[in-house]
């Protein structure tokens, strides 16, 4: 009985949690992936697609939901397997500064699906994606697969 409290105790010390979180106005948009939880997230898997086709990088998909350079600033990180993402900490995915910033979170949202699988300290492991629910959460998983990334 002891052996399980402690273990619990301890899964919980190291619990990660991650959140995709977007932020918009008129003239900015901004995706974070944020770790609320209580351990370092350990990324293991990263995958974008748009409209369910597989892109390599985040200026691809953004080419892709043609996204116009035209008087607007982009600054976009890569993310991927190996990066640890301490608690309380956050990493921004992409940030648009530039007109029709709302019409753009709105294209992001429906048509691009960033997955991320990460784990805990002790490898339990975590998939989330992006989706139209602001209510998506963690799902939890046996393993994530083969390690990938997402480069800007």
């Amino acid at each position: 009985m002891q052996t399980r409290v402690f273990a619990n105790q301890l899964s919980a010390a190291v619990w990660p949690y991650l959140s995709f979180s977007f932020t918009t106005s008129n003239g900015m948009v901004k995706c974070t992936l944020d770790n609320d939880g209580l351990g370092p997230a350990v990324l293991r898997s990263v995958a974008l697609t748009v409209d369910g086709q597989a892109k390599p990088t985040i200026s691809a998909a953004l080419k892709t939901i043609k996204v116009q350079p035209d008087h607007s600033t982009v600054s976009m990180s890569s993310v991927g397997a190996g990066e640890v993402i301490r608690p309380s900490a956050s990493i921004t995915v992409v940030e648009y500064r530039g007109p029709h910033a709302r019409d753009l979170s709105a294209l992001i949202r429906k048509r691009v699906k960033l997955t991320v699988c990460y784990c805990s300290l002790l490898d339990q492991c975590w998939s989330l994606a992006t989706s139209t629910s602001l209510a998506a959460s963690p799902q939890q998983i046996e393993k994530c697969p083969a390690p990938a990334s997402v480069d800007a």
